[in-house]
């Protein structure tokens, strides 16, 4: 069986799995599915093999999927039966990657390491930094409408008296039009402007509550590091790889 009949074959058992546990699928690719659980994103990442992989392939795979694990509240690894007792099971709890095995010729789907729900890291945002920016824009624009209004009006003032009042009048309507298209500009950067802070604020307090739960849940740990990835022989080799 090639390697693309395999990972369709993989995708149609995984779909019909994860119909029946009425989980909802977001993204669907060739390799990956994004599931919403909940409240919880899942993702499930399916690795096929042409043959028989040794344990340096295996690793491999996981090391670049572990790189990604706080994107997600849940990570899955979907692999075939034969592949699937190859896996370091240690090594993927403290990962927090949980293993779904596939029979493709049962056609069938077995999730045999669950994994554990984590709270999905909130990109910081730089407000002032925001803001700044969105200063910038707004003082382009209008420096950039304005400079052809004032070139508008130096000529009505040069052409003011041979120039026939309908003409100027003209002019003067046109400058007009123009200065209502720029505060149409302003209020709509106001409005969008409003819906940014209003989104950041919000991932601010969702960012804070998230962040007194764990408090509270680790107070008696002085380590920073969660529970899942302690001791785990990978922390060298993540912190030193590019995340894709």
């Amino acid at each position: 069986m090639s390697l693309l009949v395999t990972l369709d074959r993989a995708r149609n058992i995984l779909k019909k799995w994860i119909k029946e546990r009425n989980l909802i699928i977001e993204e669907l690719e060739s390799d990956h599915l994004i599931l919403r659980e909940g409240d919880n994103t899942v993702l499930v990442k399916i690795i096929v093999f042409e043959d028989l992989p040794d344990i340096d392939e295996i690793n491999r795979e996981i090391t670049v999927l572990a790189s990604r694990r706080s994107e997600y509240n849940k990570m899955y690894i979907a692999v075939s039966r034969d592949v699937a007792h190859l896996l370091d099971g240690k090594l993927l709890k403290k990962l927090g990657i949980g293993v779904i095995a596939i029979d493709l010729e049962e056609g069938e789907a077995r999730e045999i390491l669950q994994s554990p729900a984590i709270s999905r890291r909130v990109a910081e945002i730089d407000v002032s930094r925001l803001e700044q920016d969105l200063s910038r824009i707004v003082r382009r624009i209008l420096d950039s409408e304005l400079s052809v209004l004032r070139r508008e009006i130096e000529e009505l003032k040069n052409r003011a008296q041979d120039s026939a009042s309908g003409d100027v009048l003209k002019k003067l309507e046109k400058i007009r039009e123009e200065i209502e298209s720029i505060w149409n500009v302003i209020d709509r950067l106001k409005i969008e402007i409003e819906r940014l802070k209003n989104t950041i604020s919000t991932g601010e307090v969702q960012s804070t509550a998230t962040s007194s739960r764990q408090e509270a849940q680790q107070q008696s740990d002085t380590s920073p590091v969660p529970d899942f990835i302690k001791d785990n022989p990978w922390v060298q080799i993540l912190a030193n790889k590019n995340v894709r």
